[in-house]
């Protein structure tokens, strides 16, 4: 890999690393409505609401930890560096 895709990389997951934690609130907010969403639905769609739970607890879990927000922000950086520039 050459010097300068990963300085890229670098600088793409420190913004985004600082964009999750500047946005934690609202996430956490969101997780909350969608795992409230869940339970309330939970005998009437038992899938949907599965599915629910586990998007909001992705979104609770990422608002709670660090490492998570890291590894999080580096798979963005690495999803992002993938096509190459021209």
């Amino acid at each position: 890999m050459s010097r300068r895709k990963r300085l890229d990389r670098e600088g793409l997951e420190i913004y985004l690393y600082n964009l999750l934690l500047l946005y934690r609130p609202l996430l956490r907010i969101s997780g909350l409505i969608i795992f409230l969403y869940a339970v309330a639905t939970l005998n009437f769609y038992p899938l949907g609401s599965l599915i629910a739970v586990v998007v909001a607890s992705f979104l609770l879990l990422l608002t709670f930890s660090h490492t998570l927000t890291l590894r999080v922000a580096r798979f963005g950086a690495w999803l992002g560096t993938l096509r190459e520039k021209e």
